[in-house]
């Protein structure tokens, strides 16, 4: 079964916007000589969108979509695997105060839409392919957006693979550049905290007002929608109407396989602080950063709207 991809909002020029870049990593499945090395949880996360969902400047969404695969092998038999499969699609209000707004087609206010669905793999390694022929049943799906995912609701059976450290869903229906890469959940706090270390200086220049020098991480596409001019400028309206930060705690820091702008895999993240302002405002700061030429650079910067106003 041929799985389709769920189509969502690009990214909005909001506030500090670009649309995002990515390096495209290719190959071919490597040698996989120990059926274990298929064993574990993996992970893939996309960045489906951010950015404005209405025309109100205040109604900015993050989409994001989580698959997470679990197998083990069979005990007496080891090139035969059990399993499941996890897909986690959300989309939240990045306004801390979002009670005006409305996701597409609805009349009341929700504060996040979601939808986990679930499935039972069973599977078994070939030695000849090199692959690990997969079955899923189709189990449940929990949520206030099910609805909306009927087209995933059903049983399918595909092929994973192993290229370099990755694990590959080369579903034989879908072409090469539509395979979804996977890595291992275990390596995904250290991945996490390179994304911190690499933020900080940013962050710090963001917070000292040097915008000029924060404009040299900013990511390629970036700087071809706004010139240093007009990013100095839309740094100081904003810095004039929070004030200057006061505090800053770590929320979330979320690796992500995949971004809108290439189907390919790449290096990307997100990360949510909780930041405060004069006068005791709250509020959420949302970054999303990609590797680009293995430097990380920042193509999203977002604050939820609050007391200090509407974010732009």
């Amino acid at each position: 079964m041929k799985r389709k991809r769920q189509k969502h909002f690009t990214f909005a020029r909001i506030g500090l916007l670009a649309a995002m870049a990515l390096l495209y990593v290719d190959g071919s499945p490597a040698s996989a000589t120990d059926p274990g090395s298929f064993s574990g949880e993996w992970i893939s996360r996309s960045i489906e969108g951010a950015g404005l969902v209405t025309n109100d400047p205040g109604c900015a969404a993050v989409t994001w979509t989580d698959r997470k695969i679990k197998l083990e092998q069979i005990p007496g038999n080891p090139n035969r695997f059990r399993g499941e499969w996890v897909r986690k699609y959300q989309s939240l209000w990045m306004g801390v105060h979002g009670d005006t707004c409305r996701f597409q087609g609805e009349t009341t206010f929700v504060d996040s839409h979601i939808a986990v669905l679930g499935w039972t793999l069973t599977g078994a390694y070939d030695p000849k392919s090199d692959r690990l022929r997969l079955s899923g049943a189709y189990n449940d799906c929990n949520g206030n957006v099910c609805p909306q995912m009927q087209a995933a609701t059903k049983d399918f059976n595909t092929e994973l693979g192993i290229v370099a450290d990755d694990l590959v869903d080369a579903d034989p229906a879908l072409s090469r550049e539509e395979w979804h890469h996977f890595i291992s959940s275990a390596s995904e706090p250290q991945r996490a905290d390179e994304v911190m270390r690499a933020l900080k200086p940013m962050l710090d220049l963001n917070d000292k007002g040097d915008f000029d020098g924060l404009y040299r991480y900013m990511g390629s596409i970036f700087r071809q929608s706004l010139s240093p001019d007009q990013f100095r400028a839309n740094a100081k309206e904003l810095r004039t109407r929070t004030g200057q930060l006061l505090s800053r705690s770590p929320m979330s820091t979320m690796y992500a396989n995949y971004n809108p702008s290439s189907k390919s895999p790449g290096q990307n993240a997100i990360v949510m602080n909780v930041v405060y302002f004069p006068g005791n405002v709250r509020t959420i700061e949302y970054v999303i950063l990609t590797k680009e030429s293995g430097e990380w650079k920042m193509n999203y910067y977002y604050l939820g709207g609050g007391a200090a106003g509407p974010p732009r």
